[in-house]
């Protein structure tokens, strides 16, 4: 076991596993793993030794070696350079995307469907995200752009899934919000009638959400 100290956090190597500590002013010791990589990172009491947190990961190397394995089989989705012709997964049906400056209905952002489905013979394509942009538009324009579509998709379908579900499970259809989060994929706040969903959910199959 070897460690090293950075001004916020210290790294711990425990059996092959390089595992970030943060010290905080906590009772026991927390331990996260992080996708895509399957980063650890532990929250321990200000005075535990680093034996003892080292211990509590040994206590847990079965658990991380499992989530590592799951976070491995998924595929990472290609990084975008916000260029027309990419293709984005929306509930896991691949998207084109598509910048426009200017669109037929002025001012609105649609999500367009081929209608070659029913030539024979044509191949068909897969649906359009058609995103407005100003002229000249950079990537962090064209990235803000491809997310707000996919927020607003997502609290569409998002929200009629939470509806399904509360007439299956006879309860009240809470409120449901998109948040991006990091270590987990959604929270559930009972008694405010609150469901906050992870906006990565959106580019995964419907099957996960």
């Amino acid at each position: 076991m070897s460690l090293s100290h950075s001004a916020r956090a210290a790294r711990l190597e425990v059996d092959g596993i390089t595992v970030e500590v943060v010290r905080k002013r906590v009772k026991h010791v927390n331990l996260k793993v992080y996708p895509p990589d399957g980063q650890v990172r532990v929250s321990a009491p200000l005075r535990m030794s680093d034996r003892l947190v080292a211990d509590a990961v040994r206590e847990r190397i079965g658990w991380i070696h499992r989530h590592r394995a799951r976070f491995a089989a998924v595929p990472l989705p290609d990084r975008l350079e916000y260029l027309s012709g990419e293709t984005v997964s929306v509930l896991g049906t691949p998207h084109t995307l598509w910048f426009a400056v200017h669109a037929p209905e002025a001012g609105r952002v649609r999500l367009d469907s081929t209608d070659a489905a029913d030539l024979p013979g044509v191949r068909v394509a897969p649906p359009q995200l058609t995103l407005l942009v100003p002229a000249h538009a950079g990537v962090a324009e064209r990235r803000k752009a491809l997310e707000a579509r996919l927020r607003q998709i997502a609290k569409q379908r998002f929200t009629e899934e939470a509806e399904r579900w509360s007439l299956t499970m006879g309860v009240q259809a809470p409120t449901v919000l998109v948040r991006r989060m990091r270590s987990r994929w959604g929270t559930c706040h009972v008694r405010a009638g609150k469901v906050y969903l992870n906006l990565a959910l959106i580019t995964r199959p419907q099957e996960c959400l």
